[in-house]
């Protein structure tokens, strides 16, 4: 029988100082592995502050995916160095 697995992922964001905006993004898989991405924006305009927490989150996010190609890559290689 096949079990689903739960992944997910925690983000924080707050203002560091008037106009920039920083985003800490945190996966926690269901094998006990943790990444961790950081992302910021900055901007002087308040009223794009809201783009300024996607492009912080995003950045964060794509820290993340790096991450996880690189070890899905080095668990291919030494997958494939084993056989």
């Amino acid at each position: 029988m096949k079990t689903a697995k739960r992944w997910t992922i925690e983000i924080l964001l707050d203002e560091v100082d008037e106009g920039t905006t920083r985003a800490v993004a945190r996966l926690d898989t269901s094998e006990d592995a943790h990444l961790h991405g950081r992302g910021t924006w900055q901007g002087a305009d308040e009223d794009v502050s809201e783009i300024g927490n996607d492009l912080a989150v995003s950045r964060a996010l794509f820290e993340i995916a790096e991450k996880l190609s690189i070890r899905a890559s080095d668990s291919s290689r030494s997958a494939a160095i084993s056989c």
